[in-house]
Parts: C-alpha cells; structure tokens; sequence
C-alpha cells in the first residue's frame, strides 16, 4: 500500500515536471494519479477505522504521508491558467488535504504529550509536519490568485494573512524539532536513510518562506537562512549516505 502512495505521488510529482518543461504528458499523468491517490486515502481511511485500533503510541509523523499526498494534486491543478473546473478540484483535494492534517496534527501532539518521546528510529518522522505546512503556504497564495483572475475580487489581503500566519506556526514546528533533534544527539541517534526525513519537509517549508518573501520585504532575509540550512541539512545527509553505502558495500 505505501508502494502504490509513493508510485502515485511519484507520477504527481512527474507531472509537475512534464507541464513546467511542456513536456506534454502531464494531463494524464495527472489523472491517473489523482484518482488513485483519491481512492487510496479513501480506503486507507476506511481500513484504519474499520480494522485496526493501534495504540496512541504508535503514531509518528509517517502518518501525514499518505493524506498528505492529495497536496500534489492541488500542486500539479494549480500550474495550469486559471479554469473554474480545474480551481474546484483544486480546492476538494486541498480541502481533503487540509482536514486530514489538522486531524493527524491533533493526535500526534496527543502521542507527544501522553508518551515518551518516539524511538530513534522514528525521531525524523517528527520533522514531516514541517512539509505539509509549507506547502500549505504556497498553496494559499496560489489559490486565492487564481481565484482572483477569475472572480475579479481582490483577496490577496486574505491570502498573506492565512500565509504569514501559518509560517508562524511552522516556525515553532521547526525550532521545536530542531531542539527535539539536538536531545535525541545527546543519545545514540545513529544515521540511517531515515535521516532524509529531514531534507524534503525543511525545503517544503524554505518554498513557502520564499513564496512570502515575494510579497513581504521580512521574508528575503529568512528564505536565504532557510535555504542555507536545506543545502547544510542535504550536504550532511548526503555525504552520510554514501558513506554508508561505502560501508555497506565494503
């Protein structure tokens, strides 16, 4: 089942880059994407209601992956020139999105509060509420643009409003894990490939941060300080990887 997620997030993700080149096979791979994410998360959902009752401390933050992937969706709807069709399915993906985020939000923070801290094995998890987050910011302002070029209103107020708020709170998320980070060094955190869990999410929330700054003076400084963090958090992760295929292989 997370094989089919992360094949379908993968032709989302393909579609994106196909409509950005002109490619011109980015159309069908949307469709054919969005309705098996659609009918993926609809039955993930139902599998998890109907048969199985795991226990509060089982959930981390890998949990966010699957609903979270209908966010690509949105994505790949939102390059296309503004289409009321296209804008409403936008919008029911993004609002599928958006709900099941708050709800996993929601327990999580229970799991956190109520448990010991996940194991080192899981810790990176912790860092994937960063992404969604992010990309909600980018979204928020991609929308309402649209909107705007096809209703004639002017909500961009509404927009950097939603945005810069949500930057705040994925500006706590982000000093919270990096301070839960620095506690699991302080204990044998060995590396594993689990550790590019905090790669995607932090670039997640440096695209949003740079999105803002495209409208707000305050942003430019910090999108540089969080895309010079990225590139150190990729660099570590990377020369660590191949380190560790060295070691494997050796």
């Amino acid at each position: 089942m997370e094989t089919s997620i992360l094949f379908n997030r993968f032709l989302l993700i393909l579609a994106i880059l196909y409509r950005k080149l002109g490619f011109g096979f980015d159309l069908p791979l949307l469709i054919y994407g969005a309705t098996l994410i659609f009918l993926l998360t609809v039955y993930l959902s139902y599998h998890f209601f109907a048969n199985v009752t795991p226990q509060l401390s089982h959930i981390h933050g890998g949990w966010f992956i699957p609903p979270v992937s209908t966010i690509l969706v949105t994505d790949v709807l939102l390059l296309y020139p503004p289409n009321k069709m296209f804008l409403a399915i936008s919008l029911i993906y993004f609002g599928m999105r958006t709900m099941l985020f708050l709800f996993i939000a929601t327990i999580l923070f229970l799991r956190l509060i109520n448990h010991e801290l996940l194991p080192s094995e899981l810790a990176p998890t912790n860092f994937i509420l960063l992404a969604p987050i992010g990309i909600l910011i980018v979204d928020f302002l991609s929308i309402f643009s649209h909107a705007d070029l096809l209703f004639g209103s002017s909500s961009s107020s509404i927009a950097l409003t939603l945005s810069i708020s949500l930057w705040g709170f994925g500006l706590w998320a982000l000093i919270v894990n990096v301070m839960l980070f620095l506690r699991y060094m302080r204990r044998e955190f060995p590396f594993f490939l689990g550790w590019w869990s905090y790669v995607f999410p932090t670039a997640a929330f440096t695209l949003g941060t740079i999105a803002l700054s495209q409208h707000v003076e305050l942003f430019k400084p910090l999108s540089f300080i969080l895309y010079a963090l990225l590139m150190f958090i990729w660099i570590v992760v990377s020369a660590r990887t191949i380190r560790l295929m060295i070691l494997k292989s050796a």
